[in-house]
This record gives C-alpha cells, sequence and structure tokens, in this order.
C-alpha cells in the first residue's frame, strides 16, 4: 500500500509544476461560472421561479459545480497511456511489481487533489460566498462525498478504457476528444437531464454517464430526498463502478497481447 500512496503523492507534486495550467484553468472556470450565472437567470426571468422541477439556484449551483467537478476529473489518465504507448515508457511500468489500473488511478488521485484545491475548492467559494445561491446544505454536502467519490471511480474507468484503446491505435487523440464530449453531453453536465426531452432522459438513464455528473449534483442541491432515493441513486453509481472495472480487467488482459512499443 505504501508504493500506491508515493504514486499519489508524486503525482501531487509533479501537478505543481505546471502552474501557467493552474492559472488559466482557474480563470477560465470562474469566467464560466460568471455567464452561466447571467446566461440561466435570463433563461428563467419571467418562468414564475421553476423550470422543469428546478429553481434558478439549483440550475446554477448544478451547472457551476458540473463543470468545476469535470476539472476536478480531469487527470488526463487517457492521454497519458498513450504518450507512455507511443514513447516506449510503458515498458518500465509493465515490469513493474504493481497492478497498472491501481497505478494510474494512483497518478489520478494525486490530480485529483490539486484540482481540488486550485480549481474546485476556489468555485466552490466563489459561488458559495459570492453569488450566494443558498442551497447547498451541510447535510447535502455529507451526503454529497461518497457519490463523489464513486463518481471519480467510474470517471477513471472510462478514461482508463479510452487508454486501453491505446494499445490498439498508439493514438487516441480524437477518441478521446470526442469521449469527452459525449460524457459532457450525455451526463447533464452542460444542460441539465431534467431539461432533456423525456426519451432522450430514458436513454440516459441506460448509460454511465449520468452517474459521474447528474446523481452527485441532484443528491447535492435536492431539498427533501428521501433515504430510499439516496440509496437508489448510491446502487445505480455502485453497479457502474463495478461493471466498468470488471471490463476494464477483462480488456487489459486482452489488449496486453497486441501492444507493441516504438524502438523495441
Amino acid at each position: 500500500m505504501k508504493k500506491y500512496l508515493m504514486i499519489i503523492r508524486n503525482s501531487f507534486m509533479s501537478s505543481i509544476i505546471y502552474r501557467f495550467h493552474f492559472f488559466f484553468t482557474s480563470l477560465s472556470n470562474v469566467f464560466y461560472i460568471i455567464i452561466i450565472y447571467f446566461l440561466w437567470r435570463a433563461i428563467y426571468k419571467g418562468s414564475g421561479g421553476s423550470i422543469n422541477g428546478m429553481t434558478f439556484n439549483q440550475t446554477f449551483i448544478y451547472l457551476a459545480l458540473a463543470i468545476s467537478i469535470f476539472c476536478l476529473f480531469k487527470t488526463w489518465t487517457d492521454w497519458g497511456m498513450s504518450y507512455q504507448i507511443i514513447n516506449g515508457i510503458i515498458v518500465m511500468n509493465l515490469i513493474k511489481p504493481m497492478d497498472i489500473q491501481l497505478l494510474e488511478m494512483c497518478n489520478a488521485i494525486g490530480f485529483v487533489f490539486y484540482n481540488f484545491i486550485t480549481v474546485t475548492l476556489p468555485a466552490l467559494f466563489i459561488i458559495i460566498f459570492i453569488f450566494q445561491p443558498g442551497v447547498i446544505t451541510v447535510s447535502n454536502l455529507m451526503l454529497f462525498l461518497l457519490p463523489m467519490v464513486l463518481a471519480f471511480f467510474i470517471s477513471f474507468n472510462i478514461d482508463y478504457i479510452i487508454g486501453l484503446t491505446s494499445f490498439y491505435t498508439e493514438s487516441i487523440w480524437g477518441i478521446s476528444i470526442a469521449k469527452d464530449t459525449i460524457v459532457l453531453l450525455l451526463s447533464g453536465a452542460l444542460i441539465p437531464i431534467n431539461f432533456f426531452p423525456e426519451i432522450l432522459r430514458k436513454i440516459v438513464g441506460f448509460l454511465p454517464f449520468q452517474a459521474i455528473y447528474h446523481i452527485p449534483l441532484t443528491i447535492l442541491i435536492s431539498k427533501d430526498m428521501s433515504i430510499y432515493e439516496y440509496l437508489k441513486f448510491l446502487g445505480i453509481q455502485l453497479s457502474w463502478a463495478i461493471a466498468l472495472y470488471a471490463l476494464n480487467r477483462f480488456y487489459y488482459s486482452r489488449a496486453i497481447k497486441v501492444v507493441t512499443v516504438n524502438g523495441g
């Protein structure tokens, strides 16, 4: 366990080097929050206070935190694995007495800690103390923690699937861009799933993407969620986490047989 903790620490320390990335990511996140605040305030003007069962404050919190969570979970796992394949570095990881999936997940956790401190935490501060939407409660925040852990695990495993695909394709630039677009659109990160047409909501309900953004954020902004609803949401997340983990184990057992390393 100690060696995996060291990987998390090293990943976090490596992230600190990219100070300009932190600055521009934080700045763009703040601009996005300001834009969606005024955009959705204009949409809600004259709506009577609620659209599709969501108030303006709930919608604003949902979307403002959705983009912050996207930044939080942007750990570049898929890009990193592709880079390792192209440059042959993957050999060093494969010969280590470590599980490569756990190794990549620990690297991702280090990035998440860094992103939380530099991007998500400032965004949460701005949302609560400057815009003061008055929706988030302490109890909701406590209930929000476990769904966020499961959301990270699901997000990581989706990235890891794309990373394993680089064992076949080497470069995954187009695949990764398409993945980010699909996840953002179908997870409710850009537009809350409550605003989707009914047929699209049903389709999204069979996909894992809602478990990354929609479920945690719905738990956070809900005023009267029952314990049954909360456990149901956790069950959906846990089911997808287990299914994606099992899929990755199977996929890796196949992909490792075809991996080629440039220069060797």
